[in-house]
């Protein structure tokens, strides 16, 4: 089982999807070729995937348990920027590299990827305390700079690096947040 998040166009009219999947392998070429993915059994991965103007099957990146939220192309630094959430242990590096980040509850994340769909960077943010975040929507300026929108609960960490930025929600309910990445994924 599939599931598309969202959908981004480039000014070549090729189209940028991203997803989840939870069997236990895909093809993501429609047509006559193939471009297989397998996982582990029960884990949900993300994906994103590209098509060019007529259609065509270009390419497919995949990476385990974790859940896409948006999708934002910025053809000024060649990038394609893929938010959601994961928990517990993740590699993010869909290629043979690996960088894995850990969440003990929900956190979000932000991957960069060049329009080839080479794998760039991932910043993740929100593990501290007893926390959960929810990643709304993404957009880009024309610098480069990443925008991302949500909820979190309790106490959450937003500073990507290894400084600390608390914000503590108003009680039992869900506040909301907005948070800028520069190019290279810092504030």
């Amino acid at each position: 089982m599939e599931i598309t998040y969202g959908v981004a166009t480039s000014s070549s009219s090729d189209v940028y999807i991203v997803g989840s999947w939870w069997s236990e392998s895909v093809d993501f070429d429609p047509g006559a070729g193939t471009d297989i993915h397998t996982k582990e059994p029960v884990i949900r991965y993300s994906y994103l995937t590209v098509f060019d103007q007529e259609g065509e099957h270009q390419w497919a990146r995949t990476w385990g348990q974790c859940e896409v939220q948006d999708i934002e192309l910025n053809e000024i630094n060649d990038s394609v920027s893929v938010t959601g959430i994961f928990s517990g242990e993740v590699d993010f590096d869909p290629g043979s590299g690996s960088d894995v980040h850990s969440s003990a509850l929900i956190d979000g994340y932000l991957s960069r990827f060049n329009l080839e769909g080479e794998y760039q960077w991932v910043r993740t943010w929100g593990d501290y305390s007893e926390s959960y975040i929810i990643v709304g929507s993404c957009t880009s300026d024309n610098f480069g700079n990443t925008y991302i929108s949500g909820s979190f609960h309790g106490q959450a960490d937003f500073d990507p690096g290894p400084e600390e930025y608390i914000l503590t929600s108003d009680g039992l309910a869900l506040d909301t947040y907005l948070t800028k990445f520069l190019i290279d994924g810092y504030w």
